[in-house]
């Protein structure tokens, strides 16, 4: 909960709004009747059930808008994330002597949930570097149990890779059941399509990859990348 006064607005007005950009989803602009405006992820449009007429606290909705993944997930997704991010920068040192493996993505090595930004949404988890050069960074994703044959990426993680075209950006998935790692690599020419994924009552939104792809590589494509750097 924010602290400080609460104040409260009545809704006159919710208008859907689809921004620019091949992996942009649909937001939603609010006008009160007080004269203030704001805007909201679908996620947070579902999860407060915002209706015209309601009465919402503003500054609540917006710090929970602001940030959603942690204020819809904090239920110790953190601490499971910390432990993925871990084993794949392990998994990566083992390979050569002369490699180390820094964790950049802001409070990834904390099980925290940080209430503040990166500079950039969408930024890697780790950064690879062979001496003092860095030759690739990683964003670390996946769950305890893998389910189906097909893989969940964020639409901001593609943006940043593709924002990044001169950055070597791997996303590797970490499951535990079965203990698996799946190695993918966005193709940065291709337009991805932009799935909606019912999860627990919200409505979330995912590029989706299926296990035939030519983004999901081969474990041993990405060691043979590894030795060569």
């Amino acid at each position: 909960m924010v602290k400080g006064a609460t104040k409260l607005a009545v809704i006159l007005r919710i208008k859907p709004w689809i921004p620019k950009g091949e992996t942009a989803v649909v937001r939603y602009y609010i006008d009160f009747r007080d004269g203030s405006t704001t805007w909201v992820h679908p996620a947070i449009y579902q999860s407060w059930d915002l209706k015209e007429g309601m009465d919402v606290d503003i500054k609540q909705l917006k710090f929970e808008n602001e940030f959603k993944w942690k204020t819809l997930y904090n239920n110790g997704s953190w601490e499971r994330e910390k432990v993925r991010i871990e084993a794949v920068k392990k998994y990566i040192e083992t390979k050569r002597s002369d490699i180390s493996v820094e964790i950049i993505g802001f409070g990834a090595d904390s099980t925290d949930a940080i209430f503040t930004h990166t500079k950039e949404h969408g930024s890697p988890d780790l950064s690879v570097q062979v001496q003092t050069d860095e030759v690739a960074k990683i964003e670390v994703s996946g769950s305890e149990k893998m389910r189906g044959s097909d893989y969940w990426i964020r639409p901001d993680k593609i943006e940043y890779i593709k924002n990044h075209p001169d950055e070597n950006v791997w996303i590797i998935l970490h499951y535990q059941d079965p203990a698996k790692m799946i190695f993918i690599k966005i193709d940065k020419t291709k337009k991805y399509k932009v799935t909606t994924i019912n999860i627990r009552g919200i409505d979330e939104h995912y590029v989706v990859i299926k296990d035939t792809d030519t983004e999901v590589k081969d474990e041993r494509v990405f060691l043979n990348e590894l030795m060569k750097w």
